[in-house]
C-alpha cells in the first residue's frame, strides 16, 4: 500500500472532528510496518464521509472514510461509544461481541458500495477512540440478505403509512424508544411509559407533594405504579406551577436517573407534560 503523507490525511478529514487525525496517523504508521517488506507500490484514493445509496436513493448512508487500492476496498466507520457487548455462547459462557447494530450497518454499507460499483468491499473496520481497528467479517451474500430486510421493512411501513395505519407501525420499546426526541409527541409511548418508565430517563405519575430546599431548587414527590420516586434539581421559580399539579398525572422527561434507584434529578434537557 502507499502510505501518504499524514498532513495530505489530515486535509481530507473533517476539521471538527480533530480525534480523527490521530487515528490515521496511527493507522498509516501500521501500515507502513506492514508493506515495508515489500516492493510494490500501489496507487490509493481516499474518499472522507463518503455517501453510499441504492438505485433510487431510497437507501443511503454516509461512510466515514473508504480506501480503494489495487488490492480492493476497505470502509471504515468510527464509534465514540462502547463496540462490545455481551452475548451468552453455545457452553453458556458469557462473552463479548461487536454491538450487531454496527456489524449491520457496515454489512450494509459493504452492498451500497456493491450496487454503486459492482463490486464488495474487501474490509470492513470499526475504529474507536483508543486507537483500535476492528475488522467486521462478512459474506457477500449476508450483505445482500441485510440489504433486502430493509428494503422490505421501507416498503412495508411506507404502505402503513399510506393508508394511515399508524397502530401497526408503533412498537414502543427501550431499544426504539430511548433516545427518541419525539418521545413527547407520541401518544403511543405515553401509553407504554405508564407501565415501562424504569429502562427509560423518562418517568409518568402523580405529583403528592412539592418541597424546596436551601439551595433554591425544588424536589417533586411522584407516586407511579405504587412506587414512590423522588425528583430533585427543579427551578424554584416554578413552585407554583408543581403545587397546582398536586394530585395530577404528569409526565417528565429527559431526567438523569440515580444508578439502581428510580429516583432523578432534573436538567437543563427536562421538560414536563400535563
Amino acid at each position: 500500500m502507499e502510505v501518504y503523507p499524514v498532513s495530505y490525511l489530515w486535509n481530507i478529514l473533517s476539521p471538527t472532528l480533530p480525534w480523527r487525525k490521530t487515528k490515521w496517523k496511527t493507522f498509516y504508521k501500521k501500515e507502513k510496518e506492514k508493506v515495508n517488506h515489500s516492493a510494490r507500490t500501489l496507487s490509493s484514493k481516499f474518499y472522507s464521509e463518503k455517501r453510499l445509496e441504492n438505485f433510487d436513493k431510497s437507501i443511503t448512508g454516509i461512510a466515514d472514510l473508504i480506501i480503494e487500492n489495487d488490492l480492493g476496498t476497505t470502509i471504515l466507520d468510527f464509534k465514540t461509544g462502547k463496540i462490545y457487548s455481551d452475548a451468552i455462547n453455545e457452553s453458556g459462557i458469557t462473552e463479548q461481541v461487536i454491538k450487531k447494530e454496527y456489524e449491520v450497518q457496515l454489512k450494509l454499507y459493504a452492498h451500497l458500495y456493491f450496487l454503486m460499483n459492482g463490486v464488495y468491499p474487501k474490509a470492513l473496520f470499526i475504529v474507536t477512540l483508543s486507537n483500535d481497528f476492528i475488522e467486521v467479517e462478512f459474506k457477500n451474500s449476508e450483505c445482500e440478505v441485510i440489504y433486502s430486510e430493509v428494503l422490505s421493512f421501507l416498503t412495508t411501513t411506507n404502505l402503513f403509512i399510506t393508508n394511515n395505519d399508524m397502530d401497526a407501525i408503533a412498537n414502543p420499546s427501550i431499544e426504539n424508544c430511548k433516545y427518541c426526541s419525539y418521545r413527547p409527541a407520541c401518544s403511543f409511548y405515553s401509553i407504554w411509559l405508564t407501565a415501562n418508565f424504569e429502562g427509560v430517563n423518562d418517568l409518568f405519575g402523580i405529583i403528592e407533594k412539592v418541597n424546596t430546599f436551601n439551595n433554591d431548587t425544588l424536589g417533586l414527590q411522584l407516586r407511579a405504579d405504587n412506587k414512590q420516586i423522588l425528583i430533585n434539581g427543579l427551578q424554584v421559580s416554578n413552585k407554583e406551577r408543581f403545587e397546582s399539579l398536586i394530585g395530577k398525572n404528569v409526565t417528565l422527561y429527559n431526567l438523569k436517573k440515580t444508578r439502581q434507584s428510580l429516583n432523578a434529578t432534573a436538567n437543563n434537557f427536562t421538560v414536563i407534560y400535563e
